[in-house]
């Protein structure tokens, strides 16, 4: 037996396009798939549209990654479209891209097609197996965006989630700052207080100030006033000093009464 072997790069197989026998060829040719190792447990099948785009059929990929070529396959020349499906339990996981196998004709197998239209015959089954190969990449396509959008999904309500946190910092960062707002005013208004209250405060001490002043010069005054009065006593002591002794020398009492010197007593 002849084992054809294909592996995958990502989804592509490799190769993608290949000969598996002729028309009714059985267990002369074999596939031996090297799957991707998705998930434990695993199991994979050959999904197969025939060359007559109607019918199809489902081959297990036996151990080792072998699928038999047996007549299912090779029942009809032309090109066999098909894709390897990994699943695990009854949830399939996992798809490849399509693969194009290819089974060859061999002269007089069948009534001959007349004449006229063989060329017609395989342009309308080349056509239509063009159309399902799009038809299948349209969908391996689908497949491809519905996860890309639900990633894109995760993403959003992880987006989501991060801008509602974002709201709610925005939210308590608005609360202090109207608290820091609130407390500036109240600082300023206690400033305000404080000057007004240092203004009266220099008021009162300026005339304090003022009245000591003024009490310092009264005071001033008064002791001069008291100086003269002392410099008035001395001399009027002085005087009196002086009248004692003219008494003295005359025998007689002599008196000073409002700057006057009296002899005798009268």
């Amino acid at each position: 037996m002849n084992i054809q072997k294909i592996s995958f790069n990502d989804r592509t197989p490799i190769p993608k396009y290949l000969n598996i026998g002729l028309l009714m060829d059985h267990q002369v040719e074999a596939l031996q798939f090297i799957l991707p190792q998705i998930a434990d447990g695993q199991t994979a099948v050959l999904m197969v549209i025939l060359p007559d785009l109607i019918h199809g059929d489902t081959l297990a990929i036996e151990d080792e990654g072998i699928v038999p070529i047996t007549r299912t396959l090779t029942q009809a020349s032309g090109t066999i479209t098909a894709y390897v499906q990994i699943s695990t339990g009854d949830e399939a996981v996992w798809h490849s891209e399509l693969m194009y196998l290819t089974v060859g004709e061999i002269p007089f197998a069948e009534a001959p097609v007349e004449a006229s239209y063989p060329g017609a015959l395989e342009r309308a089954i080349a056509i239509m197996a063009s159309s399902l190969a799009q038809v299948l990449e349209a969908q391996q396509a689908t497949l491809e965006a519905l996860h890309t959008a639900l990633n894109s999904k995760d993403t959003a309500v992880d987006s989501a989630a991060a801008a509602s946190v974002s709201m709610e910092t925005a939210a308590a960062a608005k609360d202090m700052a109207i608290q820091a707002k609130d407390d500036t005013l109240s600082a300023r208004d206690t400033a305000i207080l404080a000057k007004e209250t240092a203004a009266v405060s220099e008021g009162a001490a300026a005339q304090k100030a003022t009245e000591a002043a003024n009490s310092a010069t009264a005071a001033h005054s008064s002791e001069q006033e008291a100086l003269r009065a002392e410099a008035s006593a001395l001399q009027a002591k002085q005087k009196s000093e002086e009248a004692k002794e003219i008494a003295m020398q005359y025998g007689q009492l002599i008196t000073i009464e409002d700057g006057l010197l009296i002899i005798g007593g009268e």
